[in-house]
């Protein structure tokens, strides 16, 4: 009889997304920018604590070393972590 392996605590599904080209990325922030600023202070820190929580959530789920290194540059980056 063999057991399945036991995936205790649940963990989320990988929802990952293929890396896009750096150019891409700028041309979506450019286009959301103007929406982005008329925000309220309380939108844009939900914005960012939705940010800060998925890349935990990387840190914490991911098994590739790089990715996780590159999640905790962002961290670094943003100011939430410290560099060791």
């Amino acid at each position: 009889m063999t057991y399945a392996k036991l995936n205790w605590p649940p963990r989320p599904a990988v929802r990952a997304l293929p890396p896009a080209p750096r150019r891409d990325v700028r041309a979506l922030v450019a286009h959301h920018a103007p929406a982005i600023a008329k925000w309220t202070p309380a939108q844009r820190w939900e914005l960012h604590q939705l940010a800060v929580n998925s890349l935990l959530e990387v840190m914490r789920d991911c098994d590739d070393p790089k990715v996780r290194a590159d999640a905790f540059a962002v961290l670094v980056k943003m100011g939430v972590a410290q560099p060791c």
